[in-house]
């Protein structure tokens, strides 16, 4: 029952946060505080919690500091989406979902900078949105 609230749950959240980072580029914090409850909302219908969720923060967490010390090389409002969905998934899936999104985005970026090489653009000077890649890997989860 938690595994398929939390897919009931989190996949519009996620689609929501989506459609916002790519037309505002910047995440709303309801929308965030929202996807952090999924999970505590799950333990509460089940009547089962699961501390071992609070070990899934750490990622988040550590997004969040490459966030600070990189310059917002990664987005913080990504890292704290990372944060939120540890409050939701496993250590082992939620990392494959950053795995994933990550490998998605960089085919992205090489896509983007193949494109560009020769044309005089600084490629290394676009700011990609991180949430659709991010949504496509949940979904890559979902359905397989």
């Amino acid at each position: 029952m938690s595994e398929l609230w939390i897919r009931i749950s989190v996949t519009p959240l996620l689609f929501l946060l989506c459609c916002q980072d790519l037309r505002e580029k910047q995440l709303e914090t309801r929308l965030l505080c929202l996807l952090a409850l999924c999970g505590p909302g799950a333990d509460a219908l089940t009547g089962e919690p699961e501390a071992a969720r609070l070990l899934s923060l750490l990622p988040g967490f550590l997004l969040l500091a490459v966030s600070v010390l990189s310059g917002e090389a990664l987005g913080e409002g990504d890292a704290l989406l990372f944060v939120s969905l540890g409050f939701s998934l496993e250590m082992s899936r939620l990392l494959r979902l950053c795995t994933e999104s990550f490998l998605l985005a960089g085919i992205a970026g090489l896509a983007i900078w193949v494109r560009m090489r020769g044309t005089g653009e600084r490629a290394g000077e676009i700011r990609m949105p991180f949430l659709p890649f991010l949504t496509a890997a949940w979904c890559l989860e979902l359905f397989l």
